[in-house]
């Protein structure tokens, strides 16, 4: 075995059996430039071809706007030579092609509507082949028609409406009406889309943990096919810290006959409620009206009647009162 590995050895120090094959090395050379000259020769042939090219849009009639989706490429036929057509798929940037939806309304467009427009893509076939920044001859398009569908556009003033998700610290809450300014927008569209439309709202708004008024500036959601006049408004939040109290409130009667006593046991009750704590001092018993209805002394055979609350100031939260029910005695 130590024979074998000697006599191996002794192979890789002589230098001839480590000499490359001239032959074969200048056959591969000659093989790797025919298959050169070869692709070359054949990139200088036409070949057809189908690409997708991008479309875009511009100079929409002012008093118009499109309710339907245009198609944003077109399938294009081509011919070009091997060398267009290798370069064209190494692009990076590709220009799109620009439809000047007003010059094919005025002038090649088939109208079959007041509303409806066709545009026959082959009539823009020049116009496509000046755009195309490579020696490329188009043979055909697809689609051979774009149909737009177009609707007069109407102004119309629509309420404004806060997405809110609001959280306070203990004891705080809302103090009076959350406003927004402006509370509605001038918002242009189709009529199709506003006869519908009952508010613009703002994206979702986070507001945690208050314990002061806040304003924030939000934008409005966003509406395909709409335009908004302004396209920010102004949330405001109103808040303050609130106490617990309560009052002892007398019941009034209601649809009461003449010549007729209701005795009512109790007649007051005892109305629970969280009230701001600038507005505490100002909060009475008579800013409230609980009331009985004597008509329902007729309908109940029980001796009861619900005490309904009747005018409760606004800035008051968390309204509870006692009792609910009171015991009655008609004296005539």
């Amino acid at each position: 075995m130590d024979s074998g590995i000697l006599k191996l050895f002794r192979q890789l120090q002589n230098k001839s059996y480590l000499k490359p094959n001239k032959k074969l090395f200048i056959f591969l050379f000659f093989l790797t430039l025919s298959t050169c000259f070869w692709f070359l020769n054949v990139l200088t042939n036409s070949f057809v071809s189908t690409i997708n090219y991008p479309v875009k849009y511009k100079n929409f009639p002012e008093d118009k706007v499109v309710v339907n989706n245009l198609p944003n490429e077109l399938e294009l036929e081509i011919k070009a030579s091997g060398f267009m057509l290798v370069r064209y798929y190494l692009s990076t940037s590709i220009p799109p092609i620009l439809f000047d939806i007003n010059s094919f309304y005025e002038k090649h467009a088939v109208i079959s509507s007041t509303t409806n427009v066709y545009i026959l893509t082959k009539l823009a076939k020049d116009k496509i082949q000046s755009q195309l920044q490579y020696k490329i001859e188009i043979l055909d398009i697809n689609p051979d028609t774009i149909f737009a569908q177009f609707a007069t556009v109407i102004s119309k003033k629509i309420p404004v409406k806060p997405n809110l998700n609001i959280s306070f610290e203990k004891q705080y809450m809302i103090n009076g009406n959350i406003t927004v300014t402006p509370d509605s927008i001038e918002v242009s569209g189709p009529s199709s889309i506003l006869d519908t439309l009952l508010f613009v709202e703002t994206p979702k708004l986070e507001f945690e943990e208050l314990n002061k008024t806040i304003k924030r500036t939000a934008f409005l959601q966003e509406i395909p096919e709409l335009k908004f006049v302004k396209s920010r408004v102004v949330v405001e939040v109103p808040v303050d810290k609130f106490t617990e109290t309560s009052l002892n409130i007398p019941i009034s009667i209601l649809n009461i006959p003449e010549n007729v006593n209701l005795k009512m046991f109790p007649d007051e009750i005892k109305a629970t409620f969280m009230v701001p704590m600038t507005k505490f001092s100002e909060i009475k018993a008579q800013h409230f009206t609980f009331n009985v209805d004597f008509n329902e002394t007729d309908s109940l055979n029980v001796h009861k009647l619900r005490v309904y609350a009747g005018n409760i100031p606004e800035s008051i939260h968390k309204l509870n009162y006692q009792p609910s029910f009171i015991d009655y005695i008609v004296e005539k």
